[in-house]
């Protein structure tokens, strides 16, 4: 089984940290799905930034570090399915969703008149 869950990252700054050599930024108040194991380690070393800066030191089973994580994690929100191309394809769903209002309308191009062929309006 695959989940998804909400990650957040509730600090007034931008949080950047890698997975497998790869960076992810995450804006301020941001909020993005992310499967599981990642939002966990996104958490973890989120929590882990936050706490340095307040000089504390920071044990995992700690009562405040559970705390913080649990502030980047949202148990609530989560997607679930059966294998990772069903979690991708549910991922992308509730990203439509979540859109708010209709795209814009592009701008209207005048058709196109190739030579040889005339439009009914200018017979």
């Amino acid at each position: 089984m695959s989940a998804a869950v909400l990650f957040t990252n509730w600090t007034d700054e931008e949080f950047i940290h890698t997975w497998d050599g790869v960076p992810y930024t995450f804006p301020p108040k941001a909020q993005m799905y992310l499967q599981d194991h990642l939002a966990i380690h996104f958490s973890k070393h989120l929590t882990i930034r936050e706490m340095n800066k307040l000089g504390e030191s920071w044990i995992e089973k700690d009562n405040r570090f559970t705390l913080m994580m649990e502030k980047c994690i949202s148990g609530n929100a989560s997607i679930k399915a059966e294998n990772d191309e069903q979690l991708e394809t549910k991922l992308l769903n509730e990203t439509i969703k979540k859109k708010d209002g209709r795209p814009k309308n592009e701008e209207v191009k005048e058709e196109e008149i190739f030579e040889g062929l005339e439009d009914e309006t200018t017979v």
